[in-house]
């Protein structure tokens, strides 16, 4: 995809070369983590671990059944009790997920042995010999701590609305954090928090395995070599070269490379077509910054004169929320407090004319009884804006201003609400509904992806009730 000579973006540059590589900011995160725990041998070894433990657990209900009995001798009903999870590269956060549920869970899985049968009895034993040893417990707090500075990213890059001067900041800030974390004194503070969970857990101190020595390997010495490598004879210094440095220095390089400077500057540029940017600037022209819409009239060069933008840029902040209000005719004329009924959200295409865009708004009118709908401030208001813009007759006026948001709207910084909607047809769409047929799908799929939306259950009943005489008896007497 990304491919700089013979990827689809250097095909697609071939004929176009404004068009500019975008992709999901989610997936590009979740891309450096997969790339993380796949740095070293023994974050792979770990990760096989969970997954292996995660396999006998659950391939057997008596196994399960004494999971959570364990569960709940040590925490009662304090806590909900804990699932295992499969670690997947293609679903977000398995690895995090997986990984915490062993660490929470760690007494408890140690005294769920199953000894039924040989073959159970053996794998279990070589379970725990891996889960009992330095090895194992110190690179989980590695990818732990790792995790933990991630994680907050992660979630805000998968918000409905999501800012993006905010997002950019914080992936620099996160940058800075896991630079902070690749420290001698931040190793020092996770073997302290392994002799500490050690001590705490229910397993002897003494039957943790520790580090094993390496051997040396002795390197002949070729001609014209004055000096030779170090050999590190030290454990515990050979695993901090060679996980915890690895680790770090692979999230470090791949979050660099992946949230490139160029896509980072496009998305300060189009947060300024947002509406909270638009209402900021309209009462303070001066909070525009000098250097607004560089990167974005660079790339789009062929299309956007920077200092045209700039100019109908600042004129339409001055009106545009005058022009949100009154698109249509208001209930109340002579009230100052003029009610607006109306909902700027959906999808918009560039084929689409003004009529068919104001037929979409011809029954707001009707709705006087219903709440007034919240509209997003930040990402999502892009389309609000360019609809604002198009209903209003003001494409004409601001034509610059109309390109770039016509650009702007095409350029998603995730993809997770779609993509949603796959791993919702898995839970709706099981083996025991293979029958269901495609309305009855789509009215389950759009019930579990829209759950966010309030439904009036009254409205439903009486609707549901007029289907039948004998349904409207029984339910609205």
């Amino acid at each position: 995809m990304r491919g700089s000579y013979n990827g689809l973006q250097a095909i697609i540059r071939r004929f176009n070369t404004a068009a500019i590589f975008v992709w999901c900011y989610a997936h590009r995160l979740n891309l450096v983590l997969t790339d993380a725990v796949s740095s070293s041998v023994n974050a792979v070894d770990m990760f096989g671990i969970i997954e292996t433990v995660h396999d006998f657990i659950n391939s057997s209900k008596k196994r399960v059944a004494l999971f959570e009995l364990h569960q709940e001798k040590c925490y009662g009903n304090k806590q909900r009790k804990r699932r295992f999870k499969r670690v997947q590269t293609t679903r977000w956060w398995s690895h995090d997920l997986a990984l915490n549920t062993v660490l929470d869970t760690f007494d408890e899985l140690q005294k769920s042995e199953c000894l039924s049968d040989r073959k159970g009895a053996h794998q279990a034993k070589c379970l725990k010999e891996n889960l009992i040893c330095d090895k194992f417990l110190l690179t989980a707090f590695i990818y732990k701590q790792l995790f933990e500075i991630v994680t907050p990213l992660s979630k805000m890059l998968q918000t409905v609305d999501i800012d993006l001067i905010g997002v950019i900041a914080v992936v620099d800030d996160k940058i800075c954090e896991l630079k902070n974390a690749r420290s001698d004194e931040n190793f020092l503070k996770l073997q302290e928090k392994v002799d500490r969970f050690k001590m705490c857990s229910s397993v002897d101190n003494e039957d943790f395995k520790l580090l094993p020595l390496n051997r040396s390997k002795r390197v002949p010495k070729k001609s014209a070599e004055e000096t030779q490598d170090e050999v590190i004879t030290d454990p515990l210094q050979h695993f901090k070269i060679q996980t915890f440095f690895v680790a770090y220095d692979t999230a470090i390089i791949q979050i660099k490379e992946r949230f490139s400077e160029i896509t980072k500057g496009i998305y300060k540029d189009l947060s300024l077509f947002s509406r909270r940017r638009l209402e900021e600037i309209s009462k303070n022209n001066d909070l525009l910054p000098k250097d607004a819409f560089d990167v974005f009239s660079d790339v789009y060069s062929k299309f956007i004169l920077k200092d045209d933008l700039k100019r109908e840029y600042l004129q339409f902040s001055k009106s545009y929320f005058n022009f949100e209000q009154v698109k249509l005719l208001p209930l109340q004329l002579h009230n100052s407090e003029i009610e607006i009924y109306d909902e700027l959200s959906g999808s918009l295409t560039d084929e689409a004319s003004e009529s068919e865009i104001e037929d979409s708004f011809e029954n707001n009118h009707d709705r006087q009884d219903k709440e007034v709908p919240k509209l997003h401030k930040n990402g999502c208001s892009l389309s609000i804006v360019l609809k604002v813009l198009l209903i209003s007759g003001l494409s004409s006026t601001f034509p610059m201003l109309t390109t770039a948001l016509k650009i702007a709207v095409t350029l998603p910084v995730a993809s997770t609400t779609p993509e949603r909607t796959f791993s919702k047809l898995n839970i709706v769409k099981n083996k025991l509904r293979s029958t269901m047929a495609e309305g009855r799908l789509e009215s389950l799929m759009i019930l579990s992806c829209e759950s966010d939306i309030k439904i009036e259950t009254d409205q439903i009943i009486n609707d549901f009730s007029r289907k039948s005489v004998l349904l409207e008896k029984a339910l609205l007497y």
